[in-house]
């Protein structure tokens, strides 16, 4: 849903949608540690944090003693932070003909680079790139040329995307024309149909090698029925894509792709099936389109199933951020991943606690009208428990759903950062980037089940207030704890599980937003973590040497106290 996104017909089964510079390598002002460096040393903390002296400032609104209860997981593959391609990005496919990769040494590099980097300090986790939405069926291939031209794709694009990933190490999903041989005039061309597409999928498959993790064909053929346009857009889909009362039927799109799969795996193109697909990057229907029709085309040909997810509409007045966008629990996105955990189990099995499905698409919002939805502050809030959420059900990981802007204002689009595509520069960083920064920095490892307690107020647990926590390979636990209450804040007692090594050190990371006396869930500007900023190169920038820093914590041999404010995510660090 790259959208401006179209009202969709009611389906009755079910309710469809839910209410994506290279790092500077100069030195930073003097005295101050690198910008990753910074980021990378929770990860080798050893003692209470750079500065013991540094402590928590003391916060405001009412005090709530809690306690937050850790314990060892139970099971064969409890729930796991992968190392690699958890966290990802979408952009509409015209992207590839835009600025934006031409142009990335400058940018978006950066971006890439300080996700991976902050998510291990030893083994940085590449970034997975999504470049599909739903003008994957609307341009044309046109073969050989330098490309940059709009509405078309040409091998200048490829190569310039191919670079792109070669240089920040990160893998792509790219999605191909399914739906287009239907519009009047079509986007896919030759014969047999899907020519264009088969040759598309050849130049990019041998060109992008390695950097390649998937092909989609098509992009949320559950919408295709509700999109056509007569004389236009899809104007001879055929009749097997709905059921008699207008409702989308996954049989049309089933037999076209296949049709396409035998195409570019057969003789004539890339003469392999091992190359990788995944899909059908459904809107919403996961139940009755999703799952039956993964099941359908089968482990043989279908690598991964995968998924798209927007929790509301921007345009509809009650689904604001304080009472719908940061409400917990999800109870949409729990039922559905639980019901694609199940269905990507009885395909595939289980293995280490993750599970082959994705949402490679969605976002906080589609539709967004308003400023301080999507692109403010309560998104980054939002975006912490969302990731924990999919990671609990064994999701492969995510790709945030990222729109151009021309420029840096308030309103329209959304996800983690705005970008011009007419000179690929990055015009604006967004809050949800922020949460994404601070998840990454959490790092990689097993998820340990927590229980909070607020005896105080025990309406706040769990609800205005979650925890996650988190034990790395190398033994170490790090916990997020995200206070999405305006009026009360906590002093926290994390306790480890029992049988844990002794707590030699715990320090912590803030991430907040700054509107004058207290933080504003609609705030577009002014967020940072630990009092610092990210760059427009996606460099987080230090002011200086402390404010860098985490704030050190009193810990004893199996607990850490910390202080966590109102409207405030703190990432805290044991050392063990």
């Amino acid at each position: 849903m790259d959208k401006l996104k179209f009202t969709p017909f009611t389906i009755s089964r079910r309710r469809m949608i839910q209410g994506g510079a290279a790092v500077a390598s100069a030195s930073l002002l003097s005295g101050c540690t690198s910008a990753l460096s910074a980021i990378n040393s929770i990860s080798n903390v050893t003692g209470d944090g750079l500065h013991p002296n540094l402590t928590q400032p003391p916060p405001t609104g009412t005090q709530q003693t809690a306690t937050l209860t850790v314990t060892s997981p139970t099971g064969s593959y409890p729930p796991i932070i992968p190392a690699t391609n958890f966290m990802g990005i979408s952009c509409p496919k015209s992207s590839v003909y835009s600025e934006l990769w031409r142009d990335y040494s400058g940018n978006i590099e950066g971006f890439f680079t300080s996700l991976a980097t902050a998510q291990s300090s030893t083994s940085p986790g590449p970034i997975l790139l999504r470049v599909a939405g739903s003008d994957a069926d609307r341009l044309q291939w046109v073969g050989t040329g330098t490309g940059h031209v709009s509405g078309q794709i040409a091998t200048g694009d490829v190569d310039a995307l191919a670079a792109f990933l070669t240089a920040t190490g990160s893998q792509c999903i790219y999605g191909l024309n399914l739906a287009g041989i239907y519009s009047d005039p079509p986007t896919v061309t030759g014969t047999p149909n899907w020519t264009s597409t088969a040759e598309e999928a050849q130049y990019v498959y041998n060109t992008l090698g390695s950097s390649l993790y998937a092909f989609e064909i098509g992009n949320e053929p559950d919408f295709y029925p509700s999109q056509v346009v007569a004389g236009g857009l899809y104007a001879n889909l055929p009749s097997t894509y709905s059921n008699s009362d207008g409702s989308p039927n996954y049989g049309g799109y089933k037999t076209d792709w296949k049709t396409v799969y035998s195409l570019i795996t057969g003789s004539s193109y890339l003469n392999s099936t091992a190359v990788p697909f995944i899909g059908p990057a459904c809107a919403g229907d996961y139940e009755y389109y999703t799952e039956p029709w993964a099941a359908a085309i089968g482990t043989s040909k279908l690598q991964l199933i995968t998924q798209h997810y927007y929790k509301g509409d921007g345009t509809n007045p009650s689904q604001d951020v304080e009472s719908f966008l940061i409400a917990y629990p999800d109870n949409t996105l729990l039922t559905e991943a639980a019901s694609l955990q199940s269905a990507a189990t009885t395909m595939f099995g289980s293995s280490g606690g993750q599970y082959k499905w994705r949402m490679d698409e969605g976002n906080s919002y589609f539709n967004q009208s308003a400023t301080g939805l999507g692109n403010g502050y309560g998104a980054a809030l939002w975006s912490i428990d969302h990731m924990f959420t999919l990671a609990e059900y064994g999701c492969n990981g995510m790709n945030f759903m990222t729109t151009p802007n021309a420029d840096s204002g308030s309103t329209g689009g959304y996800g983690p950062i705005a970008y011009n595509p007419s000179n690929g520069a990055i015009v604006q960083v967004r809050p949800i980037f922020y949460g994404l920064m601070l998840i990454s920095m959490m790092g990689t490892g097993t998820i340990y089940p927590s229980a909070l307690s607020i005896p105080g107020d025990p309406g706040i647990a769990n609800s205005s207030i979650t925890a996650w926590a988190l034990k790395s390979a190398t033994g170490n636990m790090r916990f997020i704890v995200n206070n999405k209450d305006a009026s009360n804040y906590l002093t926290l007692t994390i306790t480890v599980p029992s049988g844990s090594p002794t707590i030699t050190g715990a320090s912590c990371f803030e991430l907040t937003q700054n509107s004058g006396s207290s933080p504003s869930l609609t705030a577009t500007t002014n967020v940072a973590i630990q009092g610092c900023t990210i760059s427009d190169a996606g460099v987080w920038t230090p002011s200086a040497p402390a404010s860098a820093t985490q704030y050190s914590l009193t810990h004893t041999s199996n607990t850490v106290t910390v202080a966590i404010p109102c409207l405030t995510a703190v990432l805290v660090h044991a050392s063990m």
